[in-house]
C-alpha cells in the first residue's frame, strides 16, 4: 500500500502474554488491513515476518480483515477472516445499490437496493450478477441514479427486470417498503383491514412507512410476500 499509516494496540492474556492487534490505515484513517492477535502471533515476535510469502497469504486469508476503497473513499470490498470478500457498488448519488458476498459470487447472484424519489429504501432483492467482475473493481462504473416509486412492488419489479436485463435480470423481491399513504392496498385488502384499522388513524401519514412486503421462502423455493400494514394516530 502506498502512503499508509500503521498502528498497534495491545493487551495481555491471563498468562501475561502480549496480544497485539495491528491496523494499517490510509491517510484518511480508513482501515485497510487489521491483523488480530492470533495473526500477529503467527507472523512472528514483534510483528516481524518470519513466514514464507505463501504462508503469509494463507494467514491473511484466515485471520485478517481487509478493506478496499475507491477514489471517492467509498467502501468497495470488505473481507472478513476466512470469508470471501463482500463487494459493494454505488450509483452516481453515492447510494449503495448492489452488494455481493462469497456465496452469491458462486451462484451468480447479487443483492440490490432501490430507492424512491426521496432517497428512501423502497425495495431490496436479489438478481443475476454482472457478467464481468470489472463491474465490482472499476471505480467509475457507477450507474445513473434512478427512482423506484410503486404501489405494486411485485409487478413493477418484474417490469423493471424485463426492461433492464443488464442490471436486474432474474430479479426476486426480498423486502418492499411503502411510505406516505395506503395506495398499495388492493380493494380486497382494504376491506379486510377496515375492521382492524384504529379509529382516527391518519389516511395520509406523510413521511412515515405505511406498509411492507417481506418475502417468505417456501419449501418449494418460491417467494410469497407477507404484507404488514402500519397505522398512525395524529400527534396531540
Amino acid at each position: 500500500y502506498d502512503k499508509c499509516i500503521g498502528g498497534k494496540t495491545g493487551t495481555t492474556d491471563e498468562a501475561g502474554r502480549y496480544a497485539d492487534t495491528y491496523t494499517v490505515s490510509d491517510p484518511w484513517g480508513n482501515p485497510l488491513v487489521v491483523l488480530p492477535p492470533e495473526a500477529s502471533r503467527l507472523l512472528g515476535s514483534s510483528g516481524s515476518l518470519t513466514l514464507g510469502a505463501s504462508a503469509v497469504a494463507d494467514l491473511i486469508d484466515k485471520y485478517a480483515y481487509v478493506y478496499r476503497y475507491d477514489t471517492r473513499l467509498r467502501l468497495r470490498s470488505k473481507k472478513l477472516p476466512g470469508c470471501e470478500p463482500v463487494m459493494y457498488a454505488y450509483d452516481r448519488e453515492n447510494r449503495l445499490i448492489f452488494t455481493r458476498d462469497g456465496n452469491q459470487a458462486q451462484s451468480g447472484r447479487r443483492s440490490f437496493l432501490l430507492y424512491d424519489r426521496l432517497g428512501r429504501v423502497a425495495l431490496t432483492g436479489t438478481c443475476r450478477d454482472a457478467l464481468s467482475d470489472d463491474f465490482w473493481t472499476t471505480d467509475d462504473a457507477d450507474l445513473a441514479a434512478t427512482s423506484f416509486d410503486s404501489s405494486d412492488a411485485t409487478s413493477d419489479l418484474q417490469l423493471l427486470s424485463a426492461a433492464d436485463q443488464q442490471n436486474y435480470a432474474e430479479a426476486q423481491l426480498l423486502t418492499a417498503t411503502y411510505y406516505d399513504d395506503y395506495n398499495f392496498l388492493t380493494d380486497a385488502q382494504q376491506s379486510r383491514l377496515a375492521a382492524m384499522r384504529p379509529a382516527g388513524a391518519l389516511t395520509v401519514p406523510k413521511g412515515l412507512p405505511t406498509g411492507a412486503l417481506t418475502a417468505v421462502f417456501s419449501p418449494a423455493d418460491t417467494i410469497a410476500p407477507m404484507l404488514t400494514v402500519s397505522y398512525y394516530d395524529a400527534e396531540e
